[in-house]
């Protein structure tokens, strides 16, 4: 995981209302604070910290109202 900001934009011509998205995402020290959302204002953020070899601490919240916390490995 390495320091910086990131910035993304998505869009589509299709009439399926779902026309564009959007996120922002700033990382730094093994830590990432995420934010996205879209045309229907159905956005995410969430929380990650690094806690290495392959192990990361998630908490993430919906527009809905829905939090999650947990583990996350990958191998």
């Amino acid at each position: 995981m390495s320091n910086g900001l990131g910035l993304t934009y998505g869009a589509n011509s299709d009439n399926d209302g779902n026309d564009y998205s959007y996120g922002v995402s700033y990382t730094v020290d093994g830590m990432a604070l995420a934010y996205s959302s879209d045309e229907a204002e159905k956005w995410t953020a969430s929380l990650t910290y690094d806690l290495g070899a392959g192990a990361s601490a998630v908490a993430q919240q919906n527009y809905t109202g829905d939090m999650q916390i947990g583990v996350s490995m990958s191998f």
